[in-house]
């Protein structure tokens, strides 16, 4: 009883502090979420929440259709839908019937082409299966992967400068638990864009493996910012990520760690505009390459050109074939296979193994967040090419389909500090 009381005590704490770090983004993207909130709670169509009675193919079901113009909206379409919200650029409109979005939804593709318009549609996450470990390593990590790739090293050498260069990595997932000590002041900006509230706690695990992985790999310095758009059963919406997107940006976020991806079967290439204006913003998108042994272009947003692509290796530092996706668009790989990592089973911090490139982003996400330590302006292409520079290769000679420029390896930037 003493245990679950403190446990009260504690969530009662997050929920007093959290808003705080929330209120510091700009009162726009405040009332854009807000906005999206209320549309979603008034609408008779579906909202997302953790249940598994959704249609997952029907398109229509949400009644909501994001658009992305390049211009101002045409009146006409604003006053035709039930609500409308919108944000630097993004138009979020709300159709009350089925028949009612599919009418909009052709014209608006009409007026302003197929790449420009979004169904809010319900997908779901295959999410990793885990185990359960002991954790019996004297090394410090869980992850093998984090000596592997040197980060330790670089971490160690920044740590000994001094070096304080504050960095946030904003990790799109399930949530992350906020009962682990290893995440004690590493924690900003924490959002739900599920349910819409600041409290992103984690019952799935998986978004506390992945932000645990970051945390292992870099100095106090480096934060995470979980921003929940999947839910513990691996639901979410394309509006669910959009919106993380848009608070990642607006939240000063350098890095974003999305550790999911799936078949482009909704038309998701459309929102490759947001993705652009993180590029443009500076921001490093970093993204699973996928787990189904098939050619990436298949899949999203791992085949956008805005963001860095990551397959997966096994412990041989060979590419693990059997579930990393594979092709062009594949940039680095990096461990993915048996990683132990900081987890919860029902939401009770619990250390498991994983297995996928949702495991492989996040060590890359780490590096990146390391390698912006030391150069804080670099943008994605600067940080882009200093992976490339350290990346060794594994592979055909070259950039290759399976490997990309090769497996992630900082000991040498770590001896050139």
């Amino acid at each position: 009883m003493k245990k679950l009381f403190a446990i009260l005590i504690s969530l009662v704490m997050i929920i007093a502090c959290v808003p705080m770090a929330f209120a510091r983004a700009p009162k726009s993207a405040l009332d854009f979420v807000e906005e999206a909130r209320a549309m979603m709670d008034e609408s008779k169509m579906t909202r997302v929440r953790e249940e598994a009675s959704y249609r997952l193919n029907d398109p229509y079901q949400t009644g909501r259709i994001l658009v992305l113009p390049g211009k101002t909206l045409d009146g006409k379409f604003r006053k035709a839908a039930e609500d409308c919200a919108s944000f630097r650029g993004l138009y979020l409109l709300q159709y009350g019937t089925e028949k009612a979005t599919k009418a909009a939804y052709k014209a608006l593709e009409a007026t302003y082409g197929e790449d420009a318009v979004i169904l809010d549609e319900v997908f779901r996450v295959a999410l990793p299966k885990a185990q359960a470990v002991q954790t019996t390593a004297n090394t410090g990590y869980m992850s093998w992967g984090v000596q592997n790739m040197g980060m330790d090293k670089v971490k160690n050498k920044l740590k000994a400068r001094g070096n304080k260069t504050p960095v946030t990595v904003a990790v799109l997932d399930t949530g992350i638990s906020f009962f682990d000590g290893v995440f004690a002041n590493r924690i900003s900006g924490a959002f739900d864009m599920v349910a819409f509230n600041p409290v992103p706690y984690d019952f799935n695990g998986h978004g506390t493996h992945c932000a645990g992985t970051i945390v292992e790999a870099t100095p106090e310095n480096v934060k995470v910012m979980p921003v929940k758009t999947i839910t513990a059963i691996g639901f979410g919406s394309v509006l669910n990520v959009l919106l993380g997107l848009l608070y990642a940006d607006a939240m000063g976020a350098d890095i974003v760690n999305m550790s999911l991806a799936g078949e482009d079967t909704l038309g998701l290439q459309a929102y490759d505009g947001l993705l652009k204006q993180l590029y443009d913003h500076g921001i490093t998108t970093v993204v699973a390459a996928g787990n189904e042994a098939h050619n990436v272009s298949k899949s999203y947003p791992s085949s956008s050109k805005y963001v860095i692509t990551v397959g997966a290796t096994k412990s041989n530092n060979r590419v693990d074939r059997s579930y990393s996706n594979y092709g062009a668009k594949i940039d680095f790989v990096a461990p993915g296979t048996n990683v132990t990592g900081h987890s919860t089973v029902l939401g009770i911090p619990q250390p498991l193994k994983m297995t996928g490139t949702s495991m492989a982003a996040p060590h890359v996400s780490a590096a990146c967040a390391l390698i912006k330590c030391v150069y804080p302006n670099y943008n994605q292409k600067q940080v882009y090419n200093v992976l490339k520079r350290y990346a060794v290769d594994i592979e055909a000679k070259g950039k290759d389909n399976y490997a990309g420029w090769g497996r992630i390896d900082l000991t040498n930037f770590a001896r050139n500090l």
